[in-house]
């Protein structure tokens, strides 16, 4: 059911004088401001206003001017409408793309809330949550931390592997007549395996 032609009334400032054009721009804003609830939101926030899609802009006939109540188009088993009588401070039955499509208005829309996904970083790189690593010959996945579940680490195996940079960087570093080095072909393999063999 249709509502009354108009909810925007005209009252005019006695103590100022205002152009004509100064007024129609406080006349408008005023007129597709709502108060839902406390908040300001546009006219056309309505039930239709999260339907995406073409409705007034794919009409055959487009927008029309003034009210009539055949410039309609389905919309959810209902019609929503496309005529001139949208453009008022309460419009529920109006096309969610009338403002676009007939009005040449856009919403702007607050950007979306970024979420930052839980993740871990290791030696510069970031690894996501619930993935796995191999780290010499231990298997890391980043998970919550079981002492503090709202931060995230790189929970490893322990295992003793064949290879240990940190033994071969302190032994290098130390007073000897020999240097450590690291054999690629036991880089990644587990001590407990290798000592299965001999």
């Amino acid at each position: 059911m249709r509502k009354s032609k108009s909810s925007c009334k005209y009252n005019p400032i006695p103590m100022a004088t205002i152009s004509d054009s100064t007024f129609f721009v406080i006349l408008l804003v005023s007129c597709l401001v709502v108060n839902i609830g406390g908040q300001y939101l546009p006219a056309f926030y309505g039930p239709f206003a999260d339907i995406q899609g073409d409705y007034c802009a794919a009409r055959i006939g487009g927008c029309c001017p003034g009210r009539i109540d055949d410039c309609s188009v389905p919309i959810l088993g209902t019609l929503c409408y496309c005529d001139r009588f949208c453009n008022r401070t309460d419009n529920p039955d109006c096309c969610p793309d009338y403002f676009s499509a007939c009005m040449g208005m856009h919403i702007i829309k607050p950007p979306e809330e970024v979420v930052k996904l839980p993740r871990c970083f290791q030696n510069g790189h970031f690894v996501e949550y619930g993935s796995s690593v191999k780290i010499n010959c231990n298997q890391c996945k980043c998970d919550k931390n079981p002492s503090d579940p709202t931060k995230f680490e790189l929970l490893c195996e322990r295992d003793t592997c064949m290879i240990d940079g940190t033994l071969i960087q302190a032994i290098n570093e130390g007073d000897y007549s020999w240097s450590a080095g690291n054999y690629s072909d036991f880089w990644g393999r587990k001590l407990s395996r290798i000592l299965l063999f001999y």
